[in-house]
């Protein structure tokens, strides 16, 4: 990989709105891709195979896994995502930056094996709106009370990306998001310590 090729990854809590951002970022900057993860759940009503990701059987998935074609993979909500490193190669073999949206627990195999990678970790603007996020995507009170612990846990271990921005309105969520690829405004988790707080 050439200095003028990047690997990126942007990981969010729950609620955090990640896929409406990144999408938009996709159409208007033509120098990044997504990396499209293998994933064992159900599809969702409006996804699309190899669109939204490779949806793919738990023996697929596990067979991969035992052929080492992941660079990360990993068991969120009993099921597995993952990146190959195939789809990695093919964005960079393009001349393009290589974008990852995938959970922690992959990022941190990213980081060892891609240390030079950027990590950017996306909130919501408040714990309230988090909750109300997670809230308003149903189930009963005890399912709703895990997402959030869960959501809390996920941004404690987050902590040691890169950047953090702020998915307060989308447009201004993905200027923010292609000012820190460019690493340029105030992003950095120095910078934005005070608002951090308020989640862990």
């Amino acid at each position: 990989m050439s200095k003028n090729e990047k690997i990126a990854v942007i990981s969010a809590a729950s609620g955090a709105g990640k896929t409406t951002v990144v999408n938009r970022l996709l159409k208007q900057d033509q120098r990044f891709s997504r990396v499209i993860t293998h994933t064992t759940r159900e599809k969702r009503p409006g996804e699309k195979n190899a669109v939204d990701y490779h949806f793919v059987s738990k023996d697929e998935f596990e067979q991969m896994i035992a052929q080492d074609a992941f660079v990360e993979w990993a068991k969120v909500y009993d099921n597995y995502y993952g990146t190959s490193k195939q789809g990695i190669a093919d964005i960079i073999a393009q001349g393009k930056h290589a974008l990852l949206v995938i959970e922690w627990q992959g990022a941190k195999n990213i980081k060892k094996l891609y240390p030079n990678a950027q990590f950017i970790l996306m909130l919501p603007p408040s714990m309230e709106e988090l909750k109300s996020r997670i809230s308003g995507r149903g189930g009963d009170v005890k399912d709703i009370t895990q997402r959030i612990e869960l959501a809390t846990h996920e941004i404690k271990q987050m902590l040691w990306y890169d950047q953090v921005i702020i998915n307060d309105d989308v447009d201004q969520c993905v200027k923010d998001l292609i000012l820190a690829l460019n690493d340029e405004g105030a992003f950095s988790m120095d910078q934005q310590k005070e608002r951090i707080q308020s989640f862990i």
